[in-house]
């Protein structure tokens, strides 16, 4: 099953690209949803980075990080895991 996280202020986005998601996908897949970097951020510190793609906003909004900064963050405790910048 592939892991799928998206990390996104917007919860209108994160609806978008799941409903996408659900049009596209053939394989079963499972999505979690962080609507602040400081949050996904926790969470995989916490539990490392079981996520197989990950769909990342550039620009967090009020979170005063970037998607940028959170990705590199994501990559020296995973650097196999996909990022897709949103």
């Amino acid at each position: 099953m592939l892991k799928i996280a998206i990390c996104d202020d917007d919860p209108v986005h994160s609806k978008i690209i799941q409903e996408e998601l659900k049009k596209n996908l053939e394989i079963k897949y499972n999505v979690t949803e962080f609507f602040s970097g400081k949050t996904f951020l926790n969470s995989i510190e916490q539990t490392g980075c079981s996520y197989d793609l990950i769909f990342m906003d550039i620009e967090l909004g009020d979170d005063l990080i970037s998607g940028i900064s959170v990705a590199k963050k994501v990559t020296e405790l995973d650097p196999n895991v996909q990022i897709i910048f949103i």
